[in-house]
């Protein structure tokens, strides 16, 4: 009986031996295959994308400074003066300068941006019945530019006594605030080129400064 159940045992381990083996051998190979191919794979990711990060940064790349200048924008001229016009569009004006045009660096304002009123640069303080909307430097154009954004400080930009007469001159530090500039006078460097920010200097209003 115990010779029956040895024998018995040695078949059943032969037969496992011989079914499974191959079985295990298959799964082997199929799991390096798998990893094989997926190494591979990964590889190819990697090289493609390399190459797609390369092809862009060499399309991309910039030869020259591009830049925007616009000028005497006199927002919020228009409500006060009726005779006098100010500048339409601005909002569509700033996403052209992204969107249809060629790549810009920066763009620049060249001064008169509002029209001596606080209230024009962030909409705080405009009459109820003007436009809210066209009326405000901030939201008219400032968060329509998604590029640098600098500004030259124009003799409609330095003082106003209309809503702000306690403290006229209070209107240039309210653009240098909302335009996050650290002063009227600055200086920037672009691609090696030096440019000089220099505002109304000979203006009335200098002789009153502006604490910052």
């Amino acid at each position: 009986m115990e010779k029956k159940k040895s024998c018995f045992l040695v078949c059943a381990m032969f037969i496992a031996y011989t079914f499974f083996t191959p079985l295990f051998i298959i799964v082997d190979k199929t799991s390096s295959m798998i990893n094989t191919n997926n190494k591979m794979l990964l590889e190819n990711s990697s090289k493609s994308i390399d190459k797609f990060d390369s092809s862009f940064r060499i399309l991309s790349k910039k030869t020259q400074l591009s830049f925007a200048a616009f000028t005497d924008t006199h927002i919020g001229a228009k409500y006060q003066y009726p005779p006098v016009d100010m500048a339409n569009y601005l909002d569509r004006l700033g996403i052209d300068l992204v969107d249809a045009t060629n790549l810009l660096d920066f763009a620049v304002h060249l001064g008169d941006i509002v029209n001596q009123n606080i209230g024009q640069v962030n909409g705080i303080g405009l009459p109820c019945y003007v436009n809210q909307y066209k009326n405000n430097l901030k939201t008219y154009l400032i968060s329509n530019i998604n590029l640098p954004f600098h500004c030259v400080i124009g003799n409609h930009d330095v003082n106003d006594y209309e809503i702000n007469c306690d403290d006229p001159h209070n209107l240039t530090k309210s653009i240098i605030d909302e335009l996050s500039m650290n002063n009227p006078v600055y200086a920037m460097m672009r691609n090696g080129i030096l440019f000089l920010i220099v505002p109304e200097l000979g203006y009335v209003q200098w002789t009153h400064p502006v604490e910052y």
